[in-house]
């Protein structure tokens, strides 16, 4: 980049910019340790229905 096009650069777009990639990393860690909870769950639900079909339990 030139000198020129830094001079002309609107601090309160790169702040903009930088701000709304920090608050899409932030949701995207939200949403990947929410999904890492309900499929610990899952598989703990899979694992019980599981042992109850094993021991001859009806649902």
């Amino acid at each position: 980049m030139g000198s020129a096009t830094l001079t002309g650069l609107d601090w309160r777009v790169v702040a903009l910019a930088v701000l709304v990639g920090v608050l899409l990393i932030w949701g995207l860690v939200v949403l990947l340790r929410a999904n890492r909870k309900d499929r610990a769950s899952l598989e703990e639900s899979l694992a019980h229905d599981r042992d109850d079909d094993e021991a001859g339990k009806p649902r």
